[in-house]
């Protein structure tokens, strides 16, 4: 059997029956793109750990990211798997054991609150002025409360509001609706007054019967169509004097950014494992690492936290200084105090 063989068999034995539409797509389009024709004719007994490794280095030389070398290699890792599992093949997985290091990701020891792109505040005030006349108006103003992914807040219905909870479940992908299969993805976000009143004025505007929040004209959610909306409104954020040359840019951030900007606000007040609940991970980390920036209210709040610190610290012994009694803070007034400079020059 070669791999494009096996690759076919698993696709339609397995994948198009415990899948998403999306998985589906995603993985047809890596094997298309990179392994078909590397691999597509060799036989799976062939197929070593060296050739794979290959295909991969190829891929990072290219300048793939970290996520489309992950995806290609399960694009070998999970039909091999398949066969050693379920159909008893005796064969060796040749992704196993293979470690690549992308110089096409951020260092994360480098990371910056800049690599974590969150909205500010006179972008959404820009964004949610022009949008006020746009259909999906309450969708956006969910989207920046709940920090949904994209997918989630357009499968939001009558049906899932349940006891002042959004009890999120599905979404509704390019492919339609499709439930989510993690565990931690499916989760109940409260219900808080301001983002009730965006739910009831959203109710209000719905059509009878219909119990799709966010229905386009066919009457079921079209993610395409809240895209486009979306860019359409960040268009229309531009600014042009009259003679038509444009005096401010659009603002630009793309849907995705709510969700982002959603975590990096609520991890202000929220303790760091509710937030991983409300965002739908299952790793803290995760939430942490890649979905919380460092506002400049934030910062200025640790600069003003940092400073009341220390002013209570020094008039006090903090028991750094053993300096007679004297009650200084090492480094702070001991230019004036005898005791301070006796001890100092003792540990000079």
């Amino acid at each position: 059997m070669t791999f494009g063989e096996l690759f076919a068999r698993w696709q339609k034995d397995h994948q198009l029956n415990f899948c998403r539409k999306s998985d589906q797509k995603t993985q047809q389009g890596h094997y298309d793109q990179y392994l078909k024709k590397e691999m597509g004719n060799m036989k799976i007994s062939d197929i070593d750990r060296r050739s794979v490794y290959s295909i991969l280095i190829k891929a990072v030389s290219a300048g793939a990211k970290k996520a489309t070398i992950n995806k290609i290699r399960a694009c070998v890792s999970r039909p091999y798997n398949w066969a050693i599992n379920t159909l008893g093949y005796k064969i060796n997985n040749p992704v196993s054991g293979i470690i690549i290091n992308n110089p096409n990701n951020d260092n994360p020891e480098k990371r910056s609150d800049d690599v974590i792109r969150f909205c500010t505040e006179d972008e959404l005030d820009r964004f949610f002025m022009v949008a006020r006349g746009s259909k999906y108006y309450n969708y956006f103003l969910q989207q920046f409360m709940t920090g949904f992914r994209p997918s989630e807040g357009a499968a939001v219905s009558r049906k899932i509001l349940i006891d002042q909870k959004i009890r999120v479940t599905g979404a509704f992908t390019r492919e339609g609706w499709s439930s989510l299969k993690s565990a931690a993805a499916r989760r109940d976000f409260p219900i808080f007054p301001e983002l009730q009143s965006v739910i009831d004025d959203q109710i209000l505007r719905i059509p009878n019967g219909c119990d799709w929040l966010y229905s386009s004209a066919n009457g079921t959610p079209s993610l395409n169509a809240i895209r486009l909306a979306f860019d359409r409104i960040l268009v229309r954020t531009a600014v042009y004097n009259r003679n038509g040359s444009m005096v401010i840019p659009a603002v630009n951030f793309s849907l995705y950014d709510f969700r982002y900007t959603f975590a990096t606000h609520a991890a202000e007040i929220l303790p760091p494992k509710t937030l991983m609940y409300l965002m739908g991970h299952k790793d803290i980390n995760v939430t942490m690492r890649y979905y919380v920036g460092i506002t400049s209210g934030a910062k200025d709040k640790v600069r003003v936290a940092l400073s009341e610190l220390f002013q209570s610290k020094s008039g006090q012994n903090t028991g750094q200084t053993k300096n007679g009694g004297c009650g200084h803070f090492l480094g702070r007034n001991h230019a004036a105090c005898s005791c301070c400079r006796r001890y100092s020059a003792g540990l000079r």
